[in-house]
């Protein structure tokens, strides 16, 4: 069960062979006579522990032994290719370089990631093969059917089973001198010792106490004059490694743990105020923490909840009496319960409860202290509004049990400068790892009145991205008026959170449509967060990107401020996003985002854009800047949302400016603008625009590019285009000033025939590329051939059929036209 004690048990079998073998001189550790190690699963790993385990083993035990390393493990020279069976194999050779024995304490088994075959395989390999007799082992867990399979299919196993004692169960009778020698020589941990240890652990988490054998916690039927541990060897059965016995129950539900439960009960009843006004009425005292001893079946933290659900009905003593017989019984019936009050239309605000026990349950979770999260928990998403009287007392009595408040030692780090000289900062955190189960598990997300409140991995990041996202759109508005100009630390948290999400978890912002229309607006150019972007530049590494001053020049910013969230989208190259956004527009609506002109400067990102003078270029568009910075996936994302290009006649050449790329993290720049030729033309960019001195095609041949040259004669064979077409002399370079003198590139007054005869491209000037080079040559003329390229130097009359196909005059200078 739940809360049943066997951690503690664990802690407390470690606390003993700490005592036996911990604490020992140089000479003795020279001797290396025992070896002792433990570990706890945990479910927050979300591994197969097998791995971990063995790891962890060979290196405590290597420690142990001054640093001894084992040949296997000597000559490896990365951790990770060293496999399970050479670790197992390790940890043999370690552990006979002991003396006498060696132990390993392993606790939570079922915590371990499921199917965990291998994991339950070597711990069986080590407790019961007799290569390993010289080591003990005790592995402490729930009874899962997997656990039991492996542990009760041998006779030569011994479970030590936490159980309750079923009422009127007579206790097994005292050991003997003999049976407890031959316990102690076992291959498991003493068991006496192990309830001794047990008992201790309780009694150190009992307030006020410092032992358990005071005068107010003897009990009427104990026997008088007996030792306590004479006492607990008659309640605990017989335990014989000989006997080959498969199971050893163990009570937990003793007489000691009972009455340490009372003086628990009565110290926690004394802080609550009805109990304090009744204190004189001893009887019914009495009464309370003797039902609540007994309804706790040994278990702390079962008794803790009952206290907490009693607050909820402290009317009269009749009220409590009731409650007191409606008690769940199982832990997760008090969570319940205690849920239960929180649902909507409670007195609570159940927002609160889920926000905050969804942030301190999750695993993933970087809530660094009590105040963000009083802050986090406060926040309900659903209507972006917060509730501004709620304190860290609040929460503290809202959550009750199921919630521990502790001290930080440190105060949390911060990327701003604070005045925090004498500030505590605080940490909130499950009472008790069930809390978590509880929350996680299948039953909760099953009941009606629980749903709301039951998480799982995926619901703890979407609750967190949508609280740290709604908490930005509100930054700035709630600082204190001393300091008003430094962000909080929950804005500070709401800026890490949002700045990862953007890097990481973009699936599941595109997915969640309460997330992304309010990523959409924390995306305008002039959000109040990005005036805080230029210093922690390295820590918001994604909204300096984005959302750092001066990304447009000053009175030259988008008309349209949906164009700015689109800018936006597009630096992040995010166009899963950019459909969605764009889908809440008309289509006209749309046709004013893409003629939307303003001045882009990305001088603050030449990480992403390098050598980039085409956005520096002033009045450019959404399109014309997307095909600068090469964002093929994105362009496309705009295409499918009704981009055209007719307000774009020379948007075709931007592809073309620094043919070899202006996107570093491209590795293909060739094919990059091979895909953002296919998608203009595709989308009806001019490939021949008028008053320029050449020709996309002429271009493209001068570079002796033949998947470009490929792409384009398809196109404009489509458009019964004009193969042999040139420029328009004396008009404009698309990529020079007009001061730029071009008069050495004599090749755009020829046609392409001609110009892939006698083009030198750069990347052929090397040596070792001659036959690279003609082999373009002969495959780009036999590309131009096919498609109705044919050699002329005089000008032909329009609608004259060449060589190979319709030739179609499409220049805007009828006399310089060749046909």
């Amino acid at each position: 069960m739940p809360g049943s004690g066997k951690t503690i048990l664990a802690s407390a079998l470690i606390d003993e062979l700490l005592k036996a073998h911990g604490k020992r001189t140089a000479a003795q550790k020279q001797k290396r006579k025992n070896g002792f190690s433990y570990y706890y699963c945990s479910h927050e790993h979300n591994v197969d522990e097998k791995r971990p385990f063995l790891r962890w083993i060979v290196y405590d035990l290597c420690r142990q032994l001054q640093d001894y390393v084992p040949e296997s493990l000597a000559e490896a020279t990365d951790v990770e290719d060293i496999s399970d069976d050479t670790l197992l194999a390790s940890f043999l050779s370690i552990s006979k370089q002991f003396e006498e024995r060696v132990y390993i304490v392993v606790d939570a088994v079922d915590e371990s990631q499921s199917p965990r075959d291998e994991f339950l395989k070597i711990l069986t390999t080590i407790g019961v093969s007799e290569d390993y007799k010289h080591v003990s082992l005790i592995a402490i867990g729930r009874p899962e059917p997997d656990i039991n399979r492996a542990f009760g299919a041998s006779e030569d196993k011994h479970k030590l089973s936490l159980k309750r004692k079923p009422a009127g169960e007579r206790s097994s009778p005292q050991k003997t001198k003999e049976q407890k020698k031959s316990h102690h020589d076992s291959v498991h941990a003493n068991t006496q010792n192990a309830a001794s240890s047990a008992r201790m652990r309780q009694k150190d988490i009992l307030p006020g106490t410092s032992t358990l054998e005071q005068d107010s916690c003897q009990s009427d039927t104990e026997p008088e004059n007996m030792d306590v541990e004479e006492y607990v060897s008659q309640q605990l059965p017989t335990f014989n490694a000989s006997s080959r016995s498969k199971c050893t129950t163990l009570e937990m539900d003793n007489i000691y743990v009972r009455r340490a439960i009372e003086i628990y009960v009565h110290s926690m009843l004394k802080e609550i105020g009805f109990f304090q006004l009744y204190g004189e009425h001893k009887p019914f005292a009495l009464e309370i923490q003797e039902k609540l001893a007994a309804k706790a079946r040994g278990m702390f933290r079962l008794v803790s909840c009952q206290i907490e659900l009693l607050r909820n009905n402290l009317y009269n003593l009749d009220s409590i009496r009731r409650a007191m017989d409606d008690m769940p019984e199982t832990i997760f019936d008090m969570y319940g319960g205690i849920t239960r009050k929180w649902v909507p239309g409670g007195v609570a605000p159940n927002h609160v409860a889920r926000n905050a026990l969804a942030l301190i349950c999750s695993p993933t979770s970087e809530i660094p202290c009590a105040e963000v999260l009083v802050e986090a928990a406060r926040m309900d998403v659903s209507t972006n509004t917060s509730l501004i009287r709620f304190s860290l007392k609040t929460l503290r009595e809202l959550l009750g049990c199921l919630i521990k408040v502790t001290t930080l030692k440190r105060k949390p780090e911060s990327v701003f400068s604070r005045n925090e000289e004498g500030v505590i900062f605080k940490q909130v955190l499950p009472a008790h790892y069930t809390v978590t189960e509880f929350f996680y598990d299948k039953s909760t997300a099953q009941d009606p009145l629980l749903r709301y409140f039951s998480q799982t991995r995926k619901s703890n990041r979407i609750l967190e991205l949508q609280i740290a996202w709604t908490g930005l759109t509100r930054f700035g508005q709630n600082r204190p008026a001393n300091n008003a100009k430094i962000p909080t630390r929950f804005e500070e948290y709401c800026l890490m959170v949002t700045d990862k999400s953007l890097r990481r978890y973009r699936a599941t912002i595109t997915e969640e449509k309460s997330i992304y229309e309010i990523v959409f607006s924390c995306l305008k150019y002039g959000s109040p967060h990005s005036s805080h972007m230029l210093r922690p530049r390295k820590a918001f590494p994604t909204w300096f990107l984005v959302a750092a001053p001066g990304t447009y020049e000053k009175d030259d910013i988008p008309v349209n401020e949906n164009t700015t969230i689109l800018v936006s989208l597009m630096i992040l190259d995010w166009p899963e996003m950019a459909k969605k956004f764009l889908s809440t527009f008309a289509l006209k609506d749309r046709a004013v985002i893409w003629k939307d002109m303003f001045t882009f400067d990305f001088k603050h990102q030449k990480d992403i854009a390098k050598n980039s003078k085409l956005v520096f270029r002033p009045q450019t568009t959404i399109l014309k800047a997307c095909v600068a910075l090469r964002r093929t996936g994105f362009l496309q994302a705009l295409v499918d949302c009704g981009a055209d290009f007719l307000g774009e006649p020379d948007i075709i050449y931007y592809a073309l400016e620094r043919h070899w790329g202006n996107d570093s993290t491209a590795f293909d720049d060739s094919t990059t603008t091979d895909v953002l030729l296919k998608i203009l033309l595709d989308a009806g960019a001019d490939p021949c625009p008028k008053g320029y001195v050449f020709t996309l095609l002429q271009f493209i041949v001068n570079k002796l590019e033949e998947p470009w040259v490929h792409t384009v004669v398809h196109r404009l064979q489509y458009r019964n285009g004009n193969i042999n077409m040139v420029g328009t002399p004396d008009s404009k370079h698309p990529y020079l000033e007009e001061d730029d003198d071009y008069d050495d590139l004599n090749w755009f007054v020829m046609h392409p025939l001609k110009i892939c005869r006698t083009t030198s491209p750069d990347w052929g000037s090397g040596p070792g590329h001659e036959d690279e080079v003609e082999q373009s040559r002969t495959q780009i003329d036999l590309l131009l051939r096919q498609f109705g390229a044919f050699e002329t130097d005089e000008k032909q009359p329009r609608g004259l059929r060449g060589a190979a196909g319709l030739v179609v005059n499409i220049s805007d200078d009828d006399d310089d036209a060749l046909a």
